[in-house]
């Protein structure tokens, strides 16, 4: 295999039905074997059978990985890329990523269509990567991921926003300082253009237009709808409960309020501590809810 050869992505849904055919990727993959015709029709048809409807009728109900792209060159499999799809903040995970001849540059030129291919099919809001090693950090960084400063993210430490969205990335910000003490989970040791994202905190500071009173307050409200509209369905009654969230403006979000209206009619819902696990507070959610069906049995 050459570096200048050129690169062909499939897509394949994790569905029942698509079982034996993602069993039959990754043998293929792992052996080095050259892909059959079979093999490569089933890859077309299942790619042509992707959509956003049926990706987001299996995520709510599916534990695990839902997507996974196929990267092949010269008739081999040379990489694979997994997704979980997030159906709460409409963004999509890049949980794994495996290539084999590394160094060859089939990862990124695979990603570098896969991207756009994401945003284009599924209509996400932005895609997420977690960089467990420093070369993982090298080839999002290459990618254009950023630090996760979005409050709708579920995690992730970094994050890349789609064309039509990046404006909100630049618009708002937080000190990744501030941001861990928010948001603990997200661990930054890998994040890729850290300096880059600093770069420009630094010059919005110093320029005065920086209110991180404002910018805490904003993104605390943020992450309380966002917890509060993920724990919903997990209740014993959900139909006993209308919520509707909606997203503000951020072209300013200092200035702009979180239009949120949550009408509870049986099951209240507590205010979210943030020292508190999210287990334990869904959890105690649930109690919640079940100690007050069996008072009115």
């Amino acid at each position: 295999m050459k570096k200048n050869d050129s690169v062909e992505i499939f897509k394949v849904l994790f569905t029942p039905e698509n079982d034996n055919l993602i069993s039959r990727i990754y043998n293929v993959f792992n052996s080095g074997e050259t892909l059959t015709h079979s093999l490569k029709l089933l890859l077309g048809v299942a790619t042509k059978n992707v959509t956003r409807e049926k990706l987001k009728n299996i995520a709510p109900n599916t534990d695990g990985n839902h997507l996974i792209y196929v990267a092949v060159s010269n008739n081999k499999i040379v990489c694979t890329f997994t997704h979980i799809y997030d159906h709460i903040s409409n963004e999509m995970y890049l949980n794994e990523s495996i290539a084999k001849n590394t160094g060859l540059g089939y990862g990124t030129k695979a990603y570098e269509k896969i991207m756009p291919d994401i945003f284009e099919t599924f209509k996400v809001e932005d895609i997420c990567a977690d960089a467990t090693t420093d070369a993982g950090r090298k080839f999002l960084q290459k990618m254009g991921f950023y630090p996760n400063v979005n409050p709708y993210s579920y995690g992730g430490n970094s994050i890349l926003y789609s064309p039509t969205t990046k404006l909100k990335f630049s618009k708002f910000k937080i000190r990744l300082e501030k941001l861990l003490e928010l948001s603990p989970l997200r661990n930054l040791a890998n994040a890729p253009n850290v300096d880059a994202y600093n770069d420009e905190m630094h010059k919005l500071i110093l320029s005065g237009d920086y209110d991180e009173e404002s910018a805490v307050k904003f993104f605390n409200k943020v992450q309380k709808a966002y917890r509060r509209k993920r724990i919903t369905p997990q209740l014993k009654n959900p139909k006993q409960q209308t919520m509707k969230l909606k997203k503000p403006n951020l072209e300013n979000p200092h200035l702009q309020e979180l239009n949120t209206l949550f009408t509870v009619q049986k099951t209240p819902i507590e205010e979210y501590d943030p020292n508190e696990s999210e287990i334990n507070y869904n959890l105690k959610i649930l109690q919640t809810a079940q100690n007050k069906d069996k008072g009115k049995e």
